[in-house]
């Protein structure tokens, strides 16, 4: 138990509907060992939305959209907001790069 309070993120990022949202998290746990982001504790998917005709959200229909939560803390001193964003760029570049995904506007 850390004495210095963790942080919490949200991102919601457009890929084509054939990605697996395992396949998201697992790419995501690996990019934990990436030295930027070693203050990531936790990532969760807490959200899927799909367009369905009526409501599409901005996105096409061969699309969704996956939201993250991400928990960051660094157990030696407070958190700095450009090492906050720093380790969330990160994370959402490697999905670009494996996955095309972009974030949600």
């Amino acid at each position: 138990m850390s004495k210095f309070p963790p942080v919490r993120r949200d991102i919601a990022v457009v890929v084509g509907r054939e990605v697996e949202a395992q396949t998201l998290l697992d790419t995501l746990e690996e990019a934990r060992r990436d030295p930027a982001c070693q203050i990531v504790q936790r990532i969760a998917l807490f959200d899927e939305f799909r367009p369905d005709g009526a409501r599409n959200g901005g996105l096409e229909a061969t699309e969704k959209s996956l939201a993250f939560r991400i928990s960051l803390q660094d157990t030696g001193g407070t958190l700095q907001e450009n090492a906050v964003e720093l380790a969330v760029q990160t994370l959402v570049d490697r999905l670009a790069r494996a996955y095309g995904a972009r974030l949600r506007g």
